[in-house]
């Protein structure tokens, strides 16, 4: 058996519990919804901006190719030159490339080189005698240049990034047979024109780019930082797979990599230049954080409330009612029963010392007709005359009326056989053979 307190508490208890329940599941989902909600709103702008990037680049590099061919042809005229003027070799690339700036709007340096890859003459004097055999890929291109054996055959590099100038360069690479020397030439391009348009102004996305080779033969470089660095493992297989793009996930950061473009900076060399954009999920967690908090502080209201209400129900009906069974259990009334606050409780306390009172009442009264009767049974004076019977005041009552005020009783009257043949000689026999 339970009381009507544990009763009560446990229908309460289940139903907060099942709120409680219900709260954590709906938070659970809002909270998996705003976070699915944000990361599909910022993989839109992400996809947004890599399309952006990539149209630029796009026309960039068809811009770069139409210099490219350009600069081809400027090379071959060059070639041809110094194997006419190989005299005036000094004076001729000098003048030729202030043409080259003039006609391209970009800075150009012109080199001679000999068969030992020492420069030998160059628009650049602290280049002069720089020994070039350092440089993998400097070996690399001339082995192929020699391998060609065409003296009209010019090896054209792009995109070669010079980290000094944070610049794309052009480089054209030919074999002057007869005067077995190497022309390079090389041209800055504005490949990274669009390089702003990666500049975010969402506190939560940074954006860099990279270049970066397909194996160890390149360094990768960061474009925006303008320094060397060192990707994740995972990203560097990414970079020589064929796919376009790649996420990298963690806790707090959400990299997208995207390939805006892939090159052969050399024969069986690929390169690639690599945009990335960062989330930072600090602004989603937060905002999960505040509706937890809300939440929480939610919970702890509907807490607060609930022992609030219990402890109210206990001290203004359970205590009260517990009161109210002990007198009723007794036969006691109730006492100070106005002061209940509710009203069922009043009802019932009022009907209680009302029916209590009464029977009070109807049992004192009881107790003094028993002691009366006692009385009466004891000694009862009467007249010896008239038969009047005197009460405990001294008065004298006939006996009906003292009967009937003291005992509640009532009268009838009739006459005795011996009164019938008194009054009635005559008829008394008839009469009480009539009686019978």
């Amino acid at each position: 058996m339970f009381s009507i307190l544990t009763l009560f508490l446990k229908k309460q208890t289940r139903l907060i519990l099942i709120i409680t329940l219900l709260i954590v599941i709906s938070l659970c989902l809002v909270s998996y919804s705003i976070y699915t909600n944000s990361i599909k709103r910022y993989n839109d702008v992400v996809n947004s901006l890599n399309k952006i990037v990539s149209y630029y680049f796009a026309e960039e590099e068809k811009r770069v190719n139409r210099l490219a061919d350009k600069i081809k042809n400027e090379h071959i005229k060059l070639s041809n030159t110094l194997s006419q003027h190989p005299e005036n070799s000094e004076e001729i690339i000098n003048k030729f490339q202030k043409m080259l700036i003039q006609e391209s709007g970009s800075n150009a340096d012109i080199a001679l080189i000999g068969r030992d890859l020492i420069v030998a003459s160059t628009t650049l004097p602290e280049e002069k005698n720089l020994d070039l055999k350092q440089f993998e890929d400097a070996r690399i291109v001339a082995e192929e240049v020699l391998s060609k054996n065409n003296d009209n055959y010019v090896n054209i590099t792009f995109p070669v990034y010079t980290p000094a100038t944070n610049t794309f360069r052009i480089y054209t690479f030919s074999y002057i047979k007869n005067l077995d020397i190497f022309l390079q030439i090389g041209i800055d391009t504005e490949f990274l024109k669009f390089s702003p348009l990666i500049e975010i102004n969402d506190k939560n996305l940074k954006a860099s780019m990279y270049y970066s080779g397909g194996n160890n033969v390149l360094d990768t470089f960061d474009l925006v930082n303008k320094s060397n660095t060192t990707l994740p493992e995972a990203v560097r297989k990414f970079i020589i797979s064929p796919e376009r793009e790649f996420i990298l996930d963690s806790f707090m950061l959400r990299k997208y990599f995207f390939k805006i473009s892939d090159f052969n900076y050399m024969e069986n060399v690929l390169g690639s230049i690599i945009v990335e954009i960062s989330l930072n999920k600090k602004e989603i967690y937060f905002t999960i954080l505040t509706l937890l908090l809300v939440e929480l502080v939610f919970l702890i209201i509907i807490y607060i409330t609930f022992v609030g209400n219990i402890i109210s129900y206990k001290k203004s009906f359970f205590i009260p009612f517990r009161k109210i069974l002990t007198s009723i259990k007794r036969g006691q009334p109730i006492e100070k029963y106005k002061k209940l606050k509710i009203k069922e409780l009043l009802i019932l306390s009022k009907n209680y010392n009302s029916i209590i009172n009464s029977l009070h009442h109807k049992n004192r009264e009881f107790e003094r007709a028993i002691i009366e009767i006692k009385n009466l049974r004891d000694l009862l004076p009467v007249c010896s005359h008239c038969k009047k019977i005197r009460d405990e005041n001294g008065n004298w009552h006939k006996l009906e009326s003292y009967l009937s005020e003291k005992h509640q009783l009532d009268f009838t009257h009739s006459l005795c056989p011996d009164c019938i043949r008194a009054l009635y000689p005559k008829y008394a026999d008839e009469i009480l053979k009539n009686l019978k």
